[in-house]
Formats: C-alpha cells, sequence, structure tokens
C-alpha cells in the first residue's frame, strides 16, 4: 500500500543514491503511480541540479590559487619594519581580544560554495524523521467464569396400595393348601410300602416240591 509520507522521507536518499538497486526500483515505481510524490521528486532534484552548477561555477580555475598565495605573501610582507610592533602587540594583547579581532580572507566563490552546502545541510536535517508504523497485536483477554452444572437428585415417591381383603386372604388360603399338599406329598414318601416290603422278605425264597397240608378238626361257633 502508497504512503505518501513514507514515500517522500526517502526522496532524499533517492537523488543522493544512497539507495541500493531494489529500493531504488521500487521508489520509481511508487512515484509513477503517485503525481504528488513525483512532483516532489521533480522539484528536489532541480534544486540540486541548480545547487551543482552554482557550486562548479563559483569554483576558481588551478591557476587562480598560486596567485592568491603570492598577493597573500605580497600583503603580509609589504610593511617588514612594523611586523615585529605588530606581532608583539598582539602577543600582549587579551586572548578575548585576539579572537574578535581576528580575521582571515576567504575567497568569495569559496564563501558562495561553503553557504550553498550549510543550507543543503540544513534541509536535510530539518527533514522529519522516519515513523516506523508498528502494528499492535491485540492483547488476548482470559474471562474466568463459573457454570453451574445442575445436578440430577433422586425422587422418593411414596405410593399407597389399596388391595382388597378377599383377595389377600384368598392368596393366603392358596399358599396354605400349597403348603399343605407339599407336607402330605413329602410324607406319603417317607411311608414304606407294603408291597416293596413283601417283595424284599421273598427275595431268594424257593418253595418247595411237596405240599404238606394238615388238617385240624374243630368246632365253628354256631
Amino acid at each position: 500500500m502508497h504512503n505518501c509520507q513514507e514515500t517522500k522521507e526517502r526522496l532524499p536518499d533517492l537523488i543522493f543514491g544512497e539507495m541500493d538497486f531494489r529500493e531504488k526500483e521500487r521508489t520509481l515505481a511508487e512515484l509513477e503511480r503517485c503525481p504528488s510524490c513525483d512532483a516532489e521528486y521533480r522539484s528536489l532534484a532541480s534544486t540540486l541540479f541548480i545547487y551543482d552548477r552554482a557550486a562548479r561555477a563559483a569554483q576558481p580555475d588551478e591557476s587562480f590559487w598560486p596567485a592568491h598565495h603570492e598577493r597573500l605573501r605580497a600583503s603580509y610582507g609589504a610593511s617588514p619594519a612594523l611586523a615585529p610592533h605588530v606581532a608583539e602587540i598582539r602577543a600582549y594583547a587579551p586572548l578575548w581580544k585576539r579572537i574578535l579581532t581576528a580575521s582571515v580572507r576567504v575567497p568569495a566563490p569559496l564563501a558562495i560554495a561553503s553557504l550553498s552546502l550549510l543550507a543543503v545541510t540544513t534541509l536535510l536535517a530539518l527533514r522529519p524523521p522516519r515513523t516506523t508504523v508498528s502494528t499492535a497485536r491485540p492483547e488476548t483477554r482470559v474471562e474466568t467464569r463459573t457454570v453451574e452444572v445442575p445436578v440430577p437428585q433422586d425422587r422418593v415417591v411414596i405410593r399407597t396400595v389399596y388391595v382388597d381383603r378377599s383377595r389377600r386372604e384368598g392368596r393366603a388360603n392358596a399358599r396354605r393348601d400349597n403348603g399343605q399338599n407339599i407336607v402330605s406329598n413329602q410324607t406319603a414318601s417317607a411311608r414304606p410300602n407294603p408291597a416293596e416290603n413283601q417283595r424284599e422278605v421273598l427275595q431268594g425264597f424257593k418253595p418247595a416240591d411237596t405240599v404238606n397240608l394238615h388238617i385240624i378238626k374243630g368246632s365253628f361257633p354256631r
């Protein structure tokens, strides 16, 4: 996403060649999409071009410096008789007075170039600093809630059942009859069987071959 403020802050780096190739290509692509940023870039580039031309025009030729040095030596050596007295007076003068009265002759082209450089440096120093936009991560809040869980409780149901008395007595009689039948069956099974006893007594008995019958005479009551 294009940001005009950030792009304009990177323009001095683009003009002075302080960007690498990828960053330069990206910045130029953003300038093509934004007319306002492109106009700002062209204005700064034209200002720097004019400054370079003025600085080159203000610089003296190589032949200027030897003649300038000769003039300086000539001006200092014009009055050799006064030179020791001037040096003695300056030696005894206070330090602050020597600093205030000191003067250095500077050529006009060099002064113009220095002033231009000072103006450009001031312009670069007054540009707004780069601001880094940081996306704050939303804080994750942990909320603790107490959830009541319903606990099922057992319900005690008391039920009164009314039973008919006649039906209850009939059931009691039936149970009693069943009990008597069981007892009688057990007694009958425990009672000895005469036929079985007789069979056991006659077991192993062998009848004789002849039958001896004795008749006893007697009188029967009439």
